[in-house]
């Protein structure tokens, strides 16, 4: 049986450095949400915020990622949804009538929750299916 390996420094490095660029980058996608989401009629939802910042963060870790699995597009989407959701919920509740204050740590906690358990299974369901080939 192998032994795991420890984490390389480097791409535990790379991968703090990803993930603080995707946060920059989901700032011009919320935008450009925003501006689409006002040209249909959701432009108040914040579920909008919540998948700007997962597509940014996705697709500046997919940039990592591709240099070790082939398959990244699940890791985006795995973002946009993990970040999404519970904003999502704030959004639902507000239209339900529900009196649920929104509150954004609580919102960006939850996400990063949701977006670490998502993320977990689509990392294993890729490598598994790496392995099978």
């Amino acid at each position: 049986m192998s032994e795991a390996k420890p984490i390389d420094r480097m791409l535990a490095l790379r991968w703090a450095r990803a993930t603080w660029f995707g946060w920059l980058l989901g700032i011009p996608i919320v935008a450009a949400l925003a501006l689409v989401g006002e040209a249909v009629g959701v432009g108040g939802a914040q579920f909008i915020v919540g998948a700007g910042m997962g597509a940014g963060i996705g697709l500046m870790q997919a940039r990592l990622m591709r240099r070790i699995l082939p398959k990244w597009g699940p890791w985006v989407w795995s973002c946009v949804i993990g970040l999404a959701a519970p904003f999502l919920v704030t959004d639902v509740a507000k239209v339900a009538g529900w009196n649920a204050a929104y509150v954004l740590f609580v919102c960006v906690a939850v996400g990063g929750l949701i977006l670490g358990l998502v993320t977990g299974v689509c990392l294993a369901w890729m490598i598994e299916e790496e392995r099978a080939v």
